[in-house]
């Protein structure tokens, strides 16, 4: 049926596009189908289809013409107040590709205006024709191999559609007004009615046809399959009403209805009809056993039709070949020829090989033949990891990424982090720069809540800080009941300011709201719980001095938003094997202790904490928090010579202030220890040694497919892409393991 051509379920797709009000999924099938032969300039080389998908998941618009046009309108005529230089070139670098994804969803909707109007036949007739015709589908052969000239589908669904309302014409039915949910139906109709007859010669194939279908025809050769007990002839199983002698009884007072001697006769009637089609050959086969492996028997009719026959005039024979290698006298087809020659090859006979690889229709499938033979001899009998486990081993892919991490590269601890937990992962979402996409939908916004909730501690601090310099004589902390009650009007003024986007989005911000009020009364009493730890003998107390600190290149031109300017990065390690590092520190503690100033790096965590048990700063799993102290320490943010005092985590959702240095965590009335400065030096020393090292695998092209974490695939987004079940099978075996 033509219904089932790739043309028309390509133009189904776009007229269900429209009916469906534009969902996200097929909007973007339409637009990254093969099928379209689009000439658009709006197409922008396919960016513009591209920036379709990414806009709509960035603006949370998963359906609705009016509110996908509408919301990629807001977004490339203006960007939202931005409240920080970093915001403000993230908005300025999406309103470019929210003015292409308009323009080409402008486009698509003035072509597809003649579906949301009412026609006759006549009139969807020509609706249709012209989007065919636009979309580049009219031109599209309904046969893979059909010659030049042949029929197009343009041809086929004018001459379909135009047949139907001329029919109505001479038919004299007036003409009705369809809407375009109405009219899908009556074209698929029309569709399913009409079939494709191959226009090739028959000689030298099989047409595989159902038993009731051969009755009127002349065959020559007749190959009747599935004869088994169970299958033929067929048991129904609609008794479900009467049972047979009901059935019997109904069927003497007069009711017809069918009965199972009645059915076991059109069932052998038909075998009869079947059987006697054959001029030249039959052939009558049956399984053996069932697909569970059990003994089947033969149908009975096969049994009857053998005892016409003197025994010596029939050929029988049992095929108990399962071995998926055909035998020399057997291979019939080029499939059979490339999986026997590939077996010989394995068994040292290359001859019939070379005969596959010389033949030119062959020859594709036997180079990938000898390249899965590498592959698995890479993978299964080499020791270490290849270039089949992520080794990169192609000059050009290493010379591009020396470029790409070049010693002037500079590098955040989530990246370095990231390559140590999984250099594979690293390689997918880092350089390759691959990604999961989802359909954009309406759901709570983590990321959005981690960057809200970090603005708001940061304002909330700033304003604190400032106070507190402003104030004469002695400075007193603030309650955490005062910094609860500030979190949550800076909560509830930064929401009011976000305009939302539906009532639905308005219910889900009030549902954030009460939220992150409760996270505001638990930091309130989270901050007494720190302040009750911090030494009570300091001249000066450690306290929030720094927040949202960026250095290196995050820190330019951001010196109204870091007091103390800008900051260059870290480097770590010496000469050729030199680090950069940048990113920006959430909040920095400082204070006066013994006339030395001290500081503390804190870092911010809104989500639930991973587990820490492969999270080591041996590991290069847990480097954040040191490389902070670090580049405090080294590029003097908060003064000349600081000392390092603390360093941790602040989980706000769970239980406040964590230690990230591998402390003893303070008990209630004892303070938190300071550092030990042989300590510091250690950690310092590792990482001196440890940071080189991460690099130079990224630099080296070493992205092994390791990961410490037995239970990393039930989790990972790339599991799919993923060989390191293979690679823990012969880890041991190979020494297939890998440590930065």
């Amino acid at each position: 049926p033509l219904a089932r051509l790739p043309p028309f379920k390509a133009l189904l797709n776009v007229l269900k596009m429209e009916l469906e009000d534009w969902p996200f999924r097929r909007l973007t099938a339409f637009l990254t189908s093969s099928l379209f032969c689009l000439d658009w300039r709006e197409l922008a080389g396919g960016q513009a289809a591209r920036d379709v998908a990414a806009e709509l998941r960035r603006v949370e618009a998963a359906d609705g013409r009016g509110r996908i046009l509408a919301a990629l309108e807001r977004a490339a005529a203006q960007s939202p107040p931005a409240e920080s230089a970093a915001d403000s070139a993230r908005t300025s670098s999406h309103a470019p590709a929210a003015r292409r994804a308009l323009l080409l969803l402008q486009r698509l909707s003035e072509t597809t205006h003649g579906l949301r109007r009412s026609h006759n036949l006549d009139g969807w007739s020509s609706v249709v024709v012209d989007i065919v015709r636009t979309f580049g589908l009219d031109g599209v052969s309904l046969e893979n191999d059909a010659p030049a000239g042949s029929r197009s589908f343009g041809e086929t669904l004018a001459s379909i559609l135009f047949d139907a309302a001329r029919a109505e014409r001479v038919a004299d039915i007036e003409p009705i007004e369809l809407t375009l949910s109405e009219f899908v139906p009556l074209l698929t109709d029309l569709f399913e009615q009409q079939s494709l007859m191959c226009g090739r010669r028959e000689e030298g194939r099989l047409r595989v046809i159902a038993a009731e279908q051969v009755r009127n025809l002349e065959v020559s050769y007749l190959f009747l399959a599935g004869l088994a007990e169970s299958s033929f002839p067929r048991h129904r199983t609609d008794d479900c009403l009467y049972g047979e002698s009901e059935r019997q009884e109904l069927n003497r007072l007069g009711l017809a209805l069918g009965h199972r001697t009645l059915r076991a006769q059109e069932e052998l009637l038909m075998f009869y009809g079947v059987v006697t089609r054959a001029r030249k050959q039959l052939l009558l086969t049956y399984p053996v056993v069932t697909a569970e492996g059990q003994p089947l028997s033969p149908s009975p009719y096969l049994a009857a039709i053998t005892e016409l026959f003197d025994p010596a005039a029939l050929k029988t024979g049992l095929e108990e070949q399962l071995d998926p290698v055909p035998p020399p006298d057997r291979v019939l087809t080029a499939a059979d020829a490339r999986v026997r020659a590939m077996f010989e090859a394995l068994e040292g006979r290359p001859a019939l090989f070379a005969a596959v690889a010389s033949r030119r229709e062959l020859a594709a499938a036997a180079i990938n033949c000898l390249a899965a033979v590498e592959m698995n001899v890479r993978r299964f009998e080499t020791a270490g990891f290849t270039n089949y486990e992520g080794r990169l081993e192609n000059p050009a892919n290493l010379d591009g990424l020396m470029q790409r991490f070049s010693h002037e590269h500079e590098f955040s601890a989530t990246e370095l982090e990231a390559y140590a937990q999984c250099p594979f992962r690293f390689f997918l979402a880092h350089v390759l720069k691959l990604e999961t996409p989802e359909p954009p939908g309406i759901e709570t916004d983590f990321r959005g809540r981690g960057t809200l909730v970090h603005e708001v501690l940061a304002e909330l601090h700033r304003e604190l800080f400032e106070a507190a310099e402003r104030a004469p004589g002695p400075r007193q902390a603030p309650r955490g009941a005062d910094l609860a009650a500030m979190f949550q009007a800076l909560v509830e003024q930064k929401l009011e300011s976000r305009p939302a986007a539906s009532d639905v989005h308005s219910s889900l911000r009030r549902i954030e709201q009460r939220l992150l009020t409760e996270w505001a009364e638990a930091y309130g009493r989270q901050w007494d719980e720190y302040l009750a730890a911090l030494p009570r003998d300091a001249k000066l107390v450690v306290r929030p001095a720094r927040f949202e600190t960026p250095f290196g290149s995050a820190a330019q031109g951001a010196a109204a938003h870091a007091p103390g300017g800008e900051h260059p990065a870290l480097v770590v390690g010496n000469g050729t094997s030199a680090v950069r590092i940048g990113g920006r520190i959430d909040r920095i503690d400082a204070g006066l202790v013994d006339n030395q100033i001290v500081f503390s790096v804190i870092d911010y965590k809104t989500g639930r904490p991973r587990s820490a048990r492969f999270d080591t700063l041996d590991s290069g799993r847990s480097l954040q928090l040191i490389l902070y102290m670090l580049a405090v320490m080294r590029l003097e943010i908060v003064g000349p010579k600081p000392r390092p005092w603390h360093a941790g985590y602040w989980r706000i959702r769970e239980s406040g202030f964590v230690s990230g240095v591998k402390l003893p965590r303070a008990k209630s009335g004892e303070t938190w220890p300071a550092l030990d400065e042989s300590v510091w030096e250690s950690l310092v020393e590792t990482l001196e040694g440890l940071i080189p090292k991460l690099a130079a695998g990224i630099r080296g092209g070493r992205f092994p497919v390791f990961n410490a974490d037995s239970e990393c695939t039930g989790h990972c987004p790339y599991n799919t892409v993923c060989r390191v079940a293979q690679v823990r099978s012969l880890s041991t075996e190979l020494k297939k393991t890998w440590a930065p």
